[in-house]
């Protein structure tokens, strides 16, 4: 018996949901009681309700423990050139700085000088005021002195 007021698929979804209120609930049972349509309808909806379900639900899976395959932390393999030259090097240059230790530079007697006159020299006077002295070697081993102004 098919009356005007056939349910929706909504209203449908709510009685097979049960979030219909109680009168509500009551008069779509009373329709589907009279209704073999909207029963069929019922019966369809649940069907794919139940459908999405199964599809929905997961399977729960048991995951096995992690099992490192190597225990045993890998080390790097260098090549013997490679062993060799990290001692030879090192010991090389250790065994030059023992046979040769470093000398102090000592100047000589004319360079002392030299450096003596250059520092009493002022940087900041007139270029004009300024005298450079220069000392060099002749060929018979004198020195001589070259003034510029």
């Amino acid at each position: 018996m098919k009356e005007l007021t056939c349910l929706n698929e909504d209203v449908i979804q709510q009685w097979i949901d049960g979030e219909l209120s109680t009168i509500r609930r009551e008069q779509v049972h009373e329709h589907l009681n009279g209704c073999e349509e909207c029963r069929d309808k019922v019966q369809q909806q649940q069907a794919w309700a139940l459908a999405i379900k199964k599809a929905l639900t997961t399977e729960e899976v048991e995951i096995p423990e992690f099992v490192p395959v190597n225990e045993v932390p890998a080390t790097r393999r260098f090549p013997l050139w490679l062993k060799i030259a990290a001692v030879a090097i090192p010991a090389f240059c250790i065994v030059q700085l023992l046979l040769h230790p470093e000398k102090t530079y000592q100047p000589s007697h004319d360079e002392l000088l030299m450096y003596q006159s250059l520092s009493d020299m002022d940087a900041n006077a007139a270029f004009q005021e300024r005298v450079i002295v220069t000392t060099a070697t002749n060929q018979e081993g004198e020195i001589v002195e070259f003034e510029i102004h």
